[in-house]
Formats: C-alpha cells, structure tokens, sequence
C-alpha cells in the first residue's frame, strides 16, 4: 500500500520548523513499513500563499495574493 499526503507545509531543509509535525508522522509510518509520497508547495508553485506566516497569514499581510489561490490549487492537483 502506499500512501499520498498532500500538505501546504512541509518542511524544505534539515531544521526547518514549517509542518514538522507532517515530517514526524511521515517518518514514523515509513519506519512501520508503509511506502509514503509527499506532495507540498515544493513540487508546485505556491505564489509566496504557503510557508512564511502560513496560508492565513500570508493572505492577511497581501490580500491580493488570494486571486492566485485558484492557480495556486491547480499545481497542487497537478503535482498530486
């Protein structure tokens, strides 16, 4: 079996913080055997919505970047 996890936050280097918890879980089921693909704004172009302050608060600080949501999706179902 193997498992697909589509998430906004990954983390993209040793030490990063951003969706450590995703990692950990990942590891662990990789660990128990289950063969594990991950597919975050590293495999698609997230227009600076993901990381940082998160989805949320990347919208708030630039209400603007909400218009590219749209594309922003269509990568991750592309990517997926």
């Amino acid at each position: 079996m193997k498992v697909v996890v589509l998430t906004t936050s990954y983390p993209r280097f040793a030490g990063d913080a951003a969706g450590r918890f995703v990692a950990d879980g990942v590891r662990r089921l990789v660990d128990r055997g289950v063969a594990m693909e991950v597919v975050s704004p590293q495999h698609f172009r997230h227009f600076g919505i993901a990381y940082g302050s998160g989805i949320v608060g990347n919208l708030r600080a630039r209400p603007a970047r909400a218009l590219l949501l749209p594309a922003m999706f269509a990568g991750f179902v592309r990517a997926a």
